[in-house]
């Protein structure tokens, strides 16, 4: 699924190009850029064992050099989001369920911090 979701924002998040890293950008990343995590999954089992369905969660930070631009590219993130359900038959529904914003003492980017679940039966 994580190759899935980093595929996803490549193509459709325009201006981070494949500047999409697990966990921690490398230093020195040119902004704009996503991190993602994951803080929780949950397989869905039943009285037979696994029954492929599965509920992720994503952290997905976006940071960029200017305010206006991180909540640009952020939107983008929620329009890949919201579109993917549609083109894939095995994501059941994503939802975008939290955002905060802010920025980085230490590096002065801008940040939006989005929590979305993606529900599949990969």
């Amino acid at each position: 699924m994580k190759d899935k979701l980093v595929t996803r924002l490549n193509t459709i998040v325009t201006n981070v190009s494949s500047r999409t890293y697990p966990n921690l950008a490398p230093q020195g990343t040119t902004a704009p850029f996503l991190v993602y995590s994951v803080p929780a999954k949950i397989r869905d089992y039943t009285m037979s064992g696994f029954s492929q369905f599965t509920k992720i969660w994503f952290l997905i930070k976006v940071y960029a050099t200017t305010k206006t631009s991180a909540e640009s590219t952020a939107a983008q993130v929620i329009t890949a989001m919201d579109g993917w359900p549609a083109t894939d038959s095995k994501i059941n529904a994503v939802f975008v369920q939290s955002e905060k914003d802010g920025k980085e003492v230490d590096t002065s980017l801008y940040f939006v911090n989005q929590i979305v679940e993606i529900q599949h039966n990969y």
